[in-house]
């Protein structure tokens, strides 16, 4: 679960960067 944690923020960092910029 700790693996997965990480790897859904960076997930979520990446995909929020894209949602904001294209907004």
């Amino acid at each position: 679960a700790f693996a997965k944690a990480q790897k859904t923020k960076a997930y979520f960092k990446r995909f929020q960067v894209k949602y904001k910029r294209r907004r």
